[in-house]
């Protein structure tokens, strides 16, 4: 039995449809051929697959969820006109109402900076001279010059 045969054989021998004598040529030639082998394992679990598929049960409750989905389609539904308009309205005050303490919160923390006097900038700037003690004299270039 060649290659050929053998693919058009596969699925009745998975199947178990074929003759013992078919059969037989079929196991022989799996046995020598990798190809065939490596194609029987395959088609044999995508079968495995196909008929666990087929013996899965539908949910008994799915028909009842369906009818009970579509007789609340049927149903009128309550409208409520104020809901709609109130979202509407409420998004537009919030950002106002966001934008508001914002600029009242930079106003505040304007209004908290002290603003300094030129004397007063004079002071500290003269202060930071004596501690800055990469300005000052070392001792040791002190004790070195001669003087």
């Amino acid at each position: 039995m060649n290659c050929k045969e053998v693919n058009k054989n596969l699925i009745f021998y998975i199947e178990k449809e074929l003759q013992a004598e078919r059969e037989l040529e079929l196991q022989e030639h799996l046995k020598d051929c990798h190809d065939c082998n490596v194609l029987f394992l395959n088609l044999k679990e995508t079968m495995a697959i196909v008929t666990k598929e087929k013996a899965a049960k539908p949910n008994p409750f799915l028909f009842t969820r369906i009818q009970e989905e579509i007789s609340n389609l049927e149903k009128p539904r309550k409208v409520f006109l104020w809901k709609p308009n109130f979202i509407k309205i409420l998004q537009p005050v919030t950002l106002s109402f966001f934008l508001l303490v914002g600029v009242i919160f930079g106003i505040s923390m304007g209004n908290s900076i002290q603003y300094q006097t030129p004397e007063q900038s004079m002071v500290y700037q003269s202060d930071e001279f004596y501690l800055n003690d990469l300005q000052q004299e070392t001792i040791e270039s002190f004790l070195l010059t001669e003087e």
